[in-house]
């Protein structure tokens, strides 16, 4: 006989908070709440992508890491950090780190965004940059 009571892996899933992730690149809901879903991932994902384009992590000059989740759940974002950024790649993040997670696309709607970024770079270079990349660490 099985348990009807017993939640599936998806509810074990969107019960409980990322066991590693950092305050820097957590979503206020999963702070807040303790609830944790994809949409918590996307914005994770911006987080990241913050890195991968300025070179530092998220934040970084800005607030010191106990001052980072009062300014996320407020509904600040470390836009400065995406100067170097196409204008689809801030685009992307930008709505990757939406302060309501509904509005947060999905990692199918992500990757497709991706290809397409990927195309368009393949057929013309990188377009609307609005400075030179910098390697990690921020030095040319």
């Amino acid at each position: 006989m099985l348990d009807r009571n017993v939640p599936t892996q998806r509810e074990r899933h969107e019960e409980r908070a990322p066991p590693t992730a950092g305050l820097s690149v957590t979503a206020s809901g999963a702070v807040h709440a303790r609830r944790y879903n994809e949409s918590v991932d996307v914005f994770s994902f911006a987080m990241t992508m913050v890195e991968c384009i300025d070179g530092h992590l998220p934040w970084t000059g800005t607030c010191g890491a106990g001052g980072v989740p009062m300014r996320v759940t407020r509904g600040d974002r470390p836009l400065i950090q995406l100067q170097t950024a196409t204008p689809s790649m801030r685009r992307l993040v930008v709505d990757c780190w939406s302060h309501e997670p509904s509005e947060r696309p999905t990692f199918a709607k992500v990757v497709q965004r991706l290809e397409r970024m990927e195309v368009t770079e393949a057929r013309f270079g990188r377009v609307g940059s609005a400075a030179p990349v910098r390697r990690y660490g921020g030095r040319e």
